[in-house]
């Protein structure tokens, strides 16, 4: 939100999701400085405001309103914003003395206090529901603390055209951090969430490593960093429109030998109703907060409201190793964040305690949660509906469509004959009240009634978020309130497998089937198990795994220093995928598994990495003649007295997918092809005449076959 304050300026930008409320002003500057505009003191109607500057309004409001101050006199004005769907307020300070004060819109008096009403002694309000749409209007607020004017515009104007409501890339992310683990191997990057992002991409410097989610976890190992070193981390947000630009945070490497020192946090205030400086809850009426022990700068995403839920993100090590409200443990969630229901909350003080994942950092927020406004009774006995329909929680999906659910207020369902259902493109709801109605509103704005007792009004008529319908009947006696809220449409995405597509809408997930060996995602450079379960937010496009493992009959002598026996593993791919492809993958590794025979057969002719008995296992670290798929593994330093013992390799290829699992893929082995002895291979290269050996590799094969120590 921006706040306009004397001497000094504020820019806050809340970064709301859907439901958020924002503050629609882009002037930031020094009231004392203020460009004022001198329009001619007659009706905004009769008026030429073409030349003032208007800031529009794009949420939660409806998109149509924008403003202008022209005026301000007010001692110690503190900001001006929108709250609800259609109530403008004023907010000073108590020397600003707008209780009482006069409202005056587009030259008339207003003393009805549905229409202009204090909400305390520095905060005036007003309702602009029924100002005239395509208009500006002149809105005037005079007081003992002084005065202010602004013009309102409400719908295009003088042939004006509505700005484009398509997607746009999102913004870059606010309050990045990157905090180091407690032995210094890795850092759990944080930042305050993106309302239109449906991904966020991980840079060191200005290159892009992989996609990171809020409170991901990145090593010094596989970034490649250096101790003692600064680098630049950078965070990007992403959506269907594009990539925005990258937040950054510079991070010096520190030594593993250096100490860390914990800081002593202050012991927060036992009273929490000695506090005296709550900040409201955003997009709350009734809730508030206080940040303890100045850790202000650990909570990346201060307290609002998302639904019917208190958000909070922290700028903490995640997952956090605890939550608590009030005492009562909460589940923490993966990321560095909270969300809360509304109704865990008690009327009165509440603490909310967050510790990272090592146990070393708490955050405490209080907050005061005010008792709800009580719902009054009408002179016909109809109860009030709730002002915020946030807080309603039986909503009722609208038939036939799968974005719009429905509230039917004061308990009126038996007036709605016809629940809202959908033909084709639009919302129909019949009612038992006497048509023709004499009135058909929706978010205020008039809709033409229809001769019989029913409504259909078009889908893309009502807002994304809460929408209110407002229907009178004939005589004026009776009105039936219905609450709408209306999602965001859901994109659809293609999960294609083995050729095969597969529709699936954003957010949803996706099982894979039973291949054994999983699958691979070429794009992503992942693998994912068989009935591996995902959240789909792009297409994506897998292969089958079909890895082949098998041993080259027979071994050979390690001629290089130390010398040994040598056991040769041949890994191919059975389907499209490329095996100099898969193999190369960090999740992809190999190796080779040594015994002797007599163990081997011992136990079953079963040699894996589960195996309890004695063997080597020996990592795969490059490929034999630069080909891909195509390794060995050696026992070196073999005693002479083990000579004729025969050995027995079984090579692997270890997959780890994406939800942590792995699989091994083993070779099969035998005796007669693959048991070999040192001794017995030395004398089989003896026999075939030394084939491309030279002097001193010929005199290490003849003290094999001598059984000298070598």
């Amino acid at each position: 939100m921006i706040f306009i304050e004397r001497g000094k300026n504020m820019n806050i930008i809340s970064k709301k999701k859907q439901g958020v409320i924002a503050i629609i002003c882009a002037i930031a500057m020094i009231v004392t400085s203020l460009t004022i505009y001198n329009p001619r003191e007659t009706k905004a109607d009769n008026t030429d405001y073409s030349t003032l500057e208007f800031t529009k309004v794009t949420e939660p409001m409806d998109s149509t309103y924008a403003y202008c101050i022209t005026e301000n006199t007010l001692t110690d004005f503190g900001r001006l914003n929108f709250y609800g769907t259609y109530f403008m307020q004023v907010i000073g300070s108590g020397n600003s003395k707008m209780k009482e004060a006069t409202v005056t819109i587009d030259g008339k008096v207003q003393t009805d206090t549905t229409i202009a009403f204090d909400r305390a002694d520095a905060i005036t309000g007003f309702n602009v529901s029924n100002l005239s749409n395509n208009a500006y209007h002149e809105l005037k607020i005079e007081g003992d603390g002084g005065n202010i004017t602004i013009i309102l515009k409400k719908g295009s104007v003088n042939g004006e055209t509505e700005e484009s409501t398509e997607l746009k890339a999102p913004a870059a992310p606010d309050g990045l951090v990157a905090n180091i683990n407690d032995v210094k191997t890795n850092y759990t990057i944080a930042f305050a969430n993106v309302a239109t992002a449906t991904s966020y991409k991980f840079y060191l410097g200005e290159k892009f490593v992989k996609e990171i989610t809020n409170g991901g976890v990145v090593t010094i190992a596989e970034l490649q960093l250096v101790e003692g070193q600064t680098y630049t981390f950078g965070v990007s947000a992403v959506n269907a429109a594009g990539e925005s630009a990258i937040s950054t945070v510079e991070v010096t490497v520190p030594s593993k030998s250096e100490e860390t020192t914990e800081p002593t946090e202050p012991t927060e205030p036992f009273d929490p109703s000695t506090i005296t400086d709550w900040t409201p809850v955003g997009s709350s009426t009734i809730m508030s907060y206080y940040i303890a022990n100045d850790a202000s700068k650990k909570v990346t995403v201060k307290p609002e409201m998302h639904g019917d839920n208190v958000y909070a993100a922290f700028g903490l090590a995640a997952k956090f190793k605890s939550v608590s409200l009030n005492g009562e443990a909460v589940t923490p969630r993966d990321g560095a964040d909270i969300e809360i229901a509304k109704t865990s909350f008690k009327e009165g003080y509440n603490k909310l305690e967050v510790t990272d994942f090592y146990g070393k950092e708490t955050v405490t927020i209080y907050f005061k949660v005010a008792k709800a406004e009580e719902t009054t009774t009408s002179s016909s006995g109809e109860t009030t509906e709730p002002f915020d329909p946030s807080t309603i929680t039986d909503w009722t999906a609208v038939t036939g469509s799968t974005t719009m659910s429905y509230y039917i207020a004061n308990g009126a369902d038996g007036k709605v004959n016809v629940k809202p259902e959908m033909h084709v493109d639009n919302v129909y709801v019949a009612f038992t009240i006497p048509a023709k109605f004499k009135s058909v509103s929706l978010n205020g704005e008039a809709v033409t009634p229809r001769d019989g007792a029913d409504v259909e009004i078009a889908k893309t008529s009502f807002n994304e978020g809460y929408n209110k319908l407002e229907v009178t009947d004939f005589y004026g006696k009776e009105t039936v309130t219905i609450y709408f809220k209306v999602a965001k449409e859901k994109a659809t995405h293609t999960v294609t497998v083995d050729g095969t597509p597969n529709s699936v809408t954003e957010g949803s997930t996706y099982t894979f089937g039973n291949n054994a060996q999983g699958y691979y995602d070429a794009t992503n450079s992942v693998a994912y198990a068989s009935g591996e379960e995902i959240t789909v937010n792009s297409d994506i496009t897998v292969t089958s795994i079909n890895l082949n493992v098998a041993m080259q009959k027979g071994a050979s002598v390690r001629l290089a220093t130390p010398t040994g026996l040598r056991f040769q593993t041949v890994i191919t791919s059975g389907n499209d995928i490329a095996v100099s492809d898969i193999l190369n993958k960090d999740f992809v590794t190999t190796g080779t598994l040594i015994t002797t025979f007599d163990l081997f057969s011992a136990n079953g002719n079963k040699l894996d990495k589960d195996s309890q008995y004695t063997k080597l296992d020996i990592a795969n670290s490059g490929w034999y003649g630069d080909e891909v798929g195509k390794f060995c593994g050696s026992i070196i330093k073999i005693n002479k007295d083990n000579y004729e013992k025969k050995f027995v390799g079984v090579g692997y290829a270890t997959i780890t997918y994406n939800n942590g699992k792995t699989l091994s893929i083993y070779a099969n082995v035998n005796e007669a092809d693959n048991a070999r002895s040192i001794y017995y291979v030395a004398n089989a290269v003896k026999d075939a005449g030394y084939k491309n050996c030279n002097a001193a590799q010929i005199a290490i094969i003849d003290k094999y076959i001598a059984k000298e120590e070598l």
